[in-house]
């Protein structure tokens, strides 16, 4: 019973996720690139606080805190691009 609730909210969150990338799809272009720059500008502020933390001696964290934030916006910026590229 249980493993029956569970694929229906993955199925769900995944008709959520294909929701959202049609609705994507739809902007236009210059609100496309909007949407590519909004997730680089939302990890740039990690950046700044790692090298912060950095500076506090704390190299290893602030290394691991960078690679980090640079994967994610990587990830996240590709699979935005891979949506929208159409329309640029």
């Amino acid at each position: 019973m249980k493993t029956r609730n569970i694929g229906r909210t993955a199925s769900r969150g995944m008709t959520a996720l294909a929701s959202l990338r049609r609705r994507i799809q739809k902007l236009t272009p210059y609100f496309s690139l909007l949407i590519l720059a909004v997730p680089v500008l939302l990890v740039e502020p990690f950046k700044f606080v790692a090298v912060f933390v950095a500076g506090k001696g704390h190299w290893l964290t602030a290394t691991g805190m960078i690679i980090a934030a640079y994967v994610v916006s990587l990830v996240v910026v590709e699979r935005l691009f891979r949506a929208v590229k159409p329309k640029l």
